[in-house]
């Protein structure tokens, strides 16, 4: 019996002691009876511990709160582990207390705390909704800014320095370093050096790198230079003088630009100055060479052409010596003003003689002025006085005519007939002979013409001034086509003359199809008006001088639909169209095309800084006989220009006109006269001048597809020019009278008071 109940007792404790296992495995979640044992149940014939008896447990009369229960090892309230089968993300862990998954957090930052992130952003520790600390960007570092880790944490600053206002030279590109709206200091590009015209190199002068003002060089009589220039802040400064080059008030706080003009001709040459100005500019002409301080060397200034009206200066009768030059100086009026652009038209007048007769002789002299108006990117200007280079001046007595001559270039006549105290009077003509005779007439085709009230034959000069009511516009015109006529017959290398050229305008009146130009007889039609008037814009009146000349050469033909449809455009129209522009840049010398609505502008366009997309380029996915936009080949065009010798690249830009569509052209692309054409004839008649250009530029920069493939072959015949017809309806007269004059030609005559 001994031996039966010590195995009794051995068993009586292994039970409790798997119970007690049973009740601990249960509270961490892993046993079988979920805590039964601590909800008043019996085991075994005991009770729990919920203020029961249990006899002899140490958790007897141990009272726990909800949630947690007593263990029988120690007798202490401990919390019920409720995460048994629970499982939980990576990132997170169960709550004994609760069950829940809640988001374990990886402590590697101090809230507060600042620092640079990879990317260069600004971040700082935070502490989020999960209640975890970490990193999150609070700035982004933008414009010339970087993220600076300093010792009371991450900022952003400005990254370098420069001076604002100093300059640098970074190829043809001068750099202006200014702040940003972060206050940061920076260079950025403030002028392509390259893309002015005359194109300019950016180098080092007086200390400052600017761009750099080129030695220009004057042709023969007749013929003009157009200089562009600006007066920011990255010109030079002077003390600059009055108009007697007297000194001023001492200052250097004059922004000025100098030139270096040379007469390389074999003769003596006059020159005229003309400056325009988008601000009130002042133009000087000093010896060569120039220093700003040593006024010793200063020929004369002008501040305004007519008293008062700010927008022009000019200087005439500049002598030049073959061999000999005069510099230039295009300053501002004012000391801290800025001018945005300038233009220096530098006209050859010829040699310093008379016209007519030669001086000693003459009894009737006298300077034709007319009204201007010239044009900017901001529309057409004031109305100035300007001399008038081109026309014919007749002479008349008692309503004979004994004599005419062309003006000088200077808006000068001289008449030698012995009429010396007798009553004349002077008519002038808006035409001219220009190597073909080229006048303005009204719709009627009555050559433009004014006459001077009688006056005593004598020594004393006679001004006669062409109003706008007298038909100033035409004139205008005259003056536009005959500089335009005198640099194409220089740049082709003609001696002959070219057909007649007749221009149509009447004031105030509109034409039959806008300003235009009709192959044939019918000649170029120029609108008057009421609403856009074309008389003084000078790009598209050469613009289409230039059709003028594609006519005479048959270097266009054909093409369907609008010839102003971007890139749409069917390339024969485009090729015509583009040209046509081109020329009018080259003429004019400056990519800056202009047209005028009212007293605004209606285009206003630098064909030299056009962007390489949208209309601008070429689809290289598609064919040579692609659609494209007029403005690509005007851009194309003017880049091979500006990208050398002007003169050297003018001869080819039109020789490629004179000697290859008419008789020997190529016809790739499409059918007729287009771009692909053109640049297969530079590149025969040029021995592959400009190939490396011609692949930068029109085939990877602007994304024209040219494949280089054209052969050069003998000869090909020509096409015929196209016509269009032309229905002319009816308008109001234009000021004047019609008069029959004594060659039998029809005039559009005002008498003078």
């Amino acid at each position: 019996m001994r031996h039966t109940l010590v195995i009794l007792f051995v068993t009586s404790l292994t039970a409790v002691a798997v119970m007690g296992c049973q009740n601990s495995s249960s509270r961490r979640g892993g046993g079988d009876n979920n805590g039964l044992l601590n909800n008043g149940q019996t085991n075994n014939g005991q009770t729990t511990n919920n203020g029961q008896t249990n006899n002899g447990d140490s958790c007897a009369g141990v009272a726990c709160d909800a949630g947690e229960a007593c263990e029988p090892e120690t007798g202490q309230c401990a919390g019920i582990d409720l995460c048994g089968g629970v499982t939980c993300e990576p990132t997170e862990a169960c709550d004994p207390a609760s069950g829940q998954c809640v988001a374990v957090c990886e402590v590697d930052c101090q809230p507060g705390a600042s620092r640079c992130s990879a990317g260069g952003e600004v971040e700082t520790c935070a502490v989020g909704p999960d209640g975890c600390a970490g990193w999150g960007v609070t700035a982004r570092c933008g414009g010339r800014q970087v993220c600076v880790a300093e010792a009371g944490g991450a900022v952003c600053a400005c990254a370098g320095a420069c001076e604002p206002g100093s300059t640098r030279c970074e190829g043809a590109s001068l750099q202006t370093c200014v702040a940003d709206a972060d206050g940061c200091a920076g260079f950025e590009v403030s002028r392509a050096c390259d893309a002015l015209a005359p194109a300019r190199a950016c180098g080092r002068a007086d200390g400052v790198d600017l761009c750099q003002t080129p030695r220009v060089a004057i042709a023969g009589p007749g013929t003009h230079r157009r200089l562009q220039g600006y007066l920011d802040g990255t010109a030079r400064l002077w003390a600059r003088p009055g108009e007697s080059c007297q000194a001023d008030d001492g200052a250097v706080d004059h922004l000025y630009e100098a030139w270096r003009v040379f007469n390389d001709t074999d003769a003596p040459q006059s020159i005229t100055v003309t400056a325009t100005w988008s601000a009130d500019g002042y133009l000087h002409a000093f010896r060569d060479p120039f220093v700003p301080s040593d006024l010793a060397g200063c020929l004369v200034g002008n501040d305004d052409l007519v008293p008062n009206e700010t927008g022009t200066s000019q200087l005439s009768g500049l002598a030049l010596a073959p061999g000999e030059g005069v510099v230039l100086v295009a300053s501002t009026y004012a000391p801290g003003v800025v001018i945005e652009t300038y233009t220096l038209d530098v006209s050859t007048e010829g040699e310093v003689t008379s016209v007519g007769c030669d001086g000693a002789d003459a009894t009737v002299v006298g300077t034709v002025t007319f009204d201007d108006r010239p044009i900017s990117a901001n529309g057409l200007g004031r109305v100035v006085a300007a001399p008038l280079p081109k026309g014919t001046a007749v002479l008349l007595a008692d309503g004979q005519e004994l004599g005419s001559v062309q003006l000088d270039g200077q808006g000068g006549f001289c008449f030698s007939a012995d009429v010396l105290g007798q009553q004349v009077s002077v008519r002038v003509e808006a035409r001219q002979d220009l190597g073909g005779e080229v006048s303005v007439t009204d719709f009627d085709r009555a050559v433009y013409a004014v006459e001077s009230a009688p006056f005593t034959a004598s020594s004393a000069r006679v001004p006669i001034h062409i109003d706008q009511a007298s038909n100033a516009g035409g004139f205008a015109i005259l003056n536009t086509m005959g500089a335009g006529r005198d640099f194409a017959r220089g740049a082709f290398g003609l001696a002959s003359d070219w057909p007649e050229q007749s221009n149509h305008w009447e004031r105030g009146n509109m034409t039959p199809g806008g300003t235009s130009y009709f192959a044939g007889s019918d000649g170029i039609w120029i609108l008057g008006g009421p609403q856009d008037t074309d008389e003084y814009d000078v790009a598209v009146l050469m613009h289409e001088l230039g059709h003028y000349i594609e006519a005479v050469f048959r270097s266009t033909d054909g093409g369907q639909g609008n010839p102003h449809a971007g890139e749409n455009t069917d390339p024969r129209l485009a090729w015509s169209e583009g040209w046509a522009t081109h020329f009018s840049t080259v003429a004019r010398g400056s990519g800056d095309y202009f047209d005028s609505v009212g007293n605004g502008i209606g285009i206003s366009v630098d064909v030299g800084a056009l962007p390489a997309s949208g209309e601008y380029a070429g689809r290289p996915q598609q064919g040579l006989d692609q659609d494209l936009s007029e403005w690509l080949i005007a851009a194309s065009l003017w880049r091979l220009y500006s990208s050398g010798d002007a003169e050297l690249q003018a001869s080819r830009l039109m020789g490629v006109i004179r000697d290859w569509f008419e008789p020997q052209v190529t016809d790739r692309g499409a059918p007729g006269a287009d771009f692909v054409d053109f640049l297969d004839g530079y590149l025969c008649l040029y021995d592959d001048a400009d190939h490396d250009l011609i692949q930068s530029h029109i085939v990877t920069e602007r994304a024209f597809p040219y494949d280089f493939g054209g052969e050069c072959p003998a000869l090909k015949p020509g096409r015929p020019r196209l016509k269009v017809p032309l229905d002319v309806s009816k308008l109001p007269d234009p000021a004047g009278k019609l008069v029959v004059d004594a060659r039998g030609r029809l005039l559009r005559l005002v008498t003078l008071p």
